[in-house]
């Protein structure tokens, strides 16, 4: 055995050279000697030869005692990123290995989770999914039924469905996105003909207003707004 120091370093290194040149190229003595070097004090030449070692591991089981050998040779010379990168390495090849675990987490505890950021986009959902909710919440919906040949759904999607005031008046409603060509049972029953048609309906189904083709955001608000209104005046 290698002792940190003691007169059986020399000999026992030479010994692994020995066995490294006998057998080029092979990972178990190349780690050895890795190894053998750490405990015999000579860090940066352990670290190396890890290194070499690593290049040449090639299941789990190999890649995690490497990467232990180079946390320890990390932690000699007092380099915390470097221990947490291969403590990092450690539990990805050894998920079992809970000390090393356990020494990441103080290391490099985890972030607080982020905080959801407001929504910034229309919550789409699909029709049975919104119609419930509709039911459930007492709220309007606005059913956009499109199609994906359709440009002026295209355009709607890109210059009006992501405006400040059109996501704000979204909220008032449950919206719906309809794949025309997808739910013809749908076109069919709220008589829909053309792309893009938006219905506004207050939450029994009954419509409120319909928007047949594109409008820019100023109108489609409008639209939305007096739909609303429609709504508070039917009580």
């Amino acid at each position: 055995m290698l002792v940190r120091g003691g007169e059986g370093c020399e000999k026992g290194l030479k010994e692994l050279r020995t066995a490294i040149d006998l057998a080029k190229g092979r990972y178990g003595y190349q780690a050895d000697y890795a190894r053998g070097l750490l405990v015999c004090g000579q860090v940066e030449a352990a670290e190396r030869q890890a290194r070499e070692a690593w290049k040449l591991s090639l299941s789990a089981e190999e890649r995690a005692g490497c990467a232990r050998v180079l946390v320890a040779c990390a932690e000699e010379s007092n380099r915390r990123d470097e221990q947490i990168r291969w403590l990092r390495e450690v539990v990805k090849h050894d998920p079992n290995d809970t000390a090393a675990s356990q020494r990441l987490a103080k290391l490099a505890p985890p972030a607080p989770a982020a905080k959801p950021k407001a929504q910034n986009v229309i919550a789409w959902v699909e029709y049975e999914t919104g119609m419930e909710q509709a039911s459930k919440e007492k709220k309007p919906l606005l059913i956009d039924f499109t199609a994906s040949w359709c440009g002026w759904s295209k355009k709607l999607e890109k210059e009006v469905f992501p405006t400040r005031e059109v996501i704000a008046l979204s909220r008032e409603f449950v919206c719906i996105k309809v794949d025309g060509d997808a739910r013809e049972d749908l076109t069919a029953k709220y008589a829909v003909h053309g792309y893009p048609t938006a219905l506004m309906l207050d939450d029994d189904g009954e419509e409120l207003l319909r928007v047949v083709g594109f409008r820019a955001a100023e109108e489609y608000a409008a639209e939305m707004k007096a739909a609303l209104a429609a709504r508070e005046a039917a009580g």
